[in-house]
């Protein structure tokens, strides 16, 4: 099994036929004008390549957000999945998808931050994270 991708977004859904949707993706950074900052929603978007010989077991998916110094800051999320491999294709990979939120996240200082996943006690990666002061003079113009 391979991590294929992992992105950041607002809010995502995997949807019954193998669809990924996200509003507000694929960013890395969070500008907040005061420390501690609430993110009212995070989702973690992914995609695993998975190996025939993988397929039909169960297997463990760990997320964790660590903050500066390696703290935690949310989490794990565990969740347990079967990828299943479709028999019109048999020699083809498994792609298993998946969507991972965290809500009302709490960051206590600007710096960097990772959200860490594993799967069956196997790190595969991490998504950065950098959180960011914006001053009151930034909010006055556009993005």
């Amino acid at each position: 099994m391979k991590l294929a991708y992992a992105v950041l977004a607002d809010a995502a859904q995997v949807t019954p036929d193998g669809k990924t949707s996200m509003l507000g993706g694929d960013f890395d950074t969070i500008f907040a004008l005061r420390f501690p900052a609430q993110h009212p929603s995070l989702a973690l978007v992914m995609r695993f390549d998975v190996e025939k010989q993988e397929c039909g077991l169960e297997h463990q998916l760990r997320i964790a957000v660590t903050g500066p110094l390696n703290t935690q800051v949310a989490g794990p999320i565990i969740s347990d999945f079967i990828p299943r491999a479709n028999p019109a294709y048999p020699n083809r990979l498994v792609k298993a998808l998946m969507v991972a939120t965290f809500h009302n996240l709490e960051f206590a200082s600007q710096g960097t931050y990772n959200v860490n996943i594993t799967v069956d006690g196997r790190s595969m990666g991490k998504v950065t994270l950098y959180l960011a002061q914006l001053s009151t003079r930034d909010t006055s113009g556009s993005r």
